[in-house]
């Protein structure tokens, strides 16, 4: 089994000798001698030699306990809809393995950096960076969990922006697209700033909106906001998934990432803590433009292809803009990436209702 380095005298132990990347867990105390207060795991595990029965029935309570007595949600765990247990955080993972008393070590052991890689329409670079989290239990090498982050994970490798933020040399033909709800104050559409000045937009920008207004395809709502009724301008649209182009400011944010990972994931492995808690789905592959696009869009587009869409069905079916306008304001309907086949099918109802047909529901 893998010993630890012995420590030559006058050096501090439970450290790293050579920092990998510029940084250790400086914030882990002496894990192999510190004494949880007033919750103490017992002193005779050992996850080298196994645990009896009554050793591990006694671990499982203490960890219960602590637990119970230290975790703070949204702190150290979080509630994310639709896991079936709590998520652990970064902070959390630090307290349990300070509490099961192990040393951790970090070590890169993979990179890969395309530096001279440009980001453009059709390429872009990786940078990939693979973590050893190395658990020492004394002097023994106990476990090693393997984490990863790279550029090309949808979260890091795409930007969501509205039409006119899309570089020229881009193809908007060619783009992914997204329907949102799209929105503008009362007084910015009065006030028609114009491009260049902060919050400002091309005038063809606020002609769209008064030709929308003045067909009922865009709805108007009042909010109070800051204690003042505010009027305030809805309608749908489409924003474009363009590459991110200050991916090279964030190779520390993915070191960071795939830390964070590998600590979290040792928790779970080297505490057993897999039935108190799960791993942030963002952090085991799955990319924040999920989690992200079931956010309400606020994205203005100065051309809304994805209005455009709706209205070149519409007219399939016989309906003109006024027809859409008031469908929508019949169902109360608005623009929603979720209810897409939904849309389809008011506009299918509205289409027969005008003609006279039976009603058939698109039921995809």
């Amino acid at each position: 089994m893998a010993k630890k380095p012995e420590p030559v005298s006058g050096e501090v132990t439970n450290v790293p000798e050579e920092p990998i990347m510029g940084e250790v867990f400086e914030d882990i105390p002496d894990l192999a001698t510190t004494e949880i207060i007033p919750i103490n795991a017992p002193q005779t595990f050992n996850p080298i030699g196994g645990l009896t029965v009554d050793v591990a029935i006694d671990l499982y309570k203490e960890t219960r306990k602590f637990i119970s007595a230290t975790m703070q949600k949204d702190i150290d765990y979080g509630i994310i809809p639709g896991t079936p247990k709590p998520t652990l955080y970064k902070p959390g993972a630090e307290k349990l393995l300070r509490f099961f008393r192990y040393d951790v070590l970090m070590e890169f052991d993979k990179e890969i950096e395309e530096w001279e890689v440009k980001v453009t329409e059709t390429t872009f670079p990786l940078f990939y960076y693979r973590v050893a989290c190395k658990l020492f239990f004394g002097s023994e090498l106990v476990y090693v969990i393997h984490a990863s982050a790279n550029s090309w994970e949808d979260r890091y490798r795409w930007r969501w922006v509205q039409a006119d933020k899309v570089p020229k040399t881009y193809d908007l033909s060619k783009l992914e697209t997204t329907i949102g709800e799209e929105t503008i104050f009362d007084f910015a559409l009065k006030a028609r700033k114009p491009e260049g000045q902060q919050y400002g937009h091309p005038q063809e920008y606020y002609d769209q909106w008064d030709q929308d207004i003045a067909n009922g395809v865009a709805t108007s709502v009042e909010k109070l906001i800051n204690k003042r009724q505010q009027l305030i301008w809805v309608r749908g649209g489409a924003s474009y998934r363009i590459p991110n182009t200050d991916i090279y400011s964030q190779v520390n944010t993915l070191q960071k990432m795939a830390e964070k990972r590998g600590l979290v994931a040792a928790a779970l492995v080297g505490c057993s803590a897999s039935e108190f808690f799960t791993q942030d789905v963002e952090d085991i592959g799955t990319s924040g433009a999920r989690i992200e696009a079931a956010n309400p869009i606020h994205f203005v587009p100065a051309v809304p292809v994805a209005k455009q869409e709706l209205i070149d069905i519409g007219a399939k079916k016989g309906l003109t803009r006024e027809d859409i306008g008031t469908a929508f304001r019949e169902t109360g309907a608005r623009f929603d990436l979720n209810k897409w086949v939904d849309m389809l099918n008011m506009l299918d109802e509205y289409a027969s209702k005008k003609s006279g047909d039976p009603v058939y529901i698109n039921v995809l």
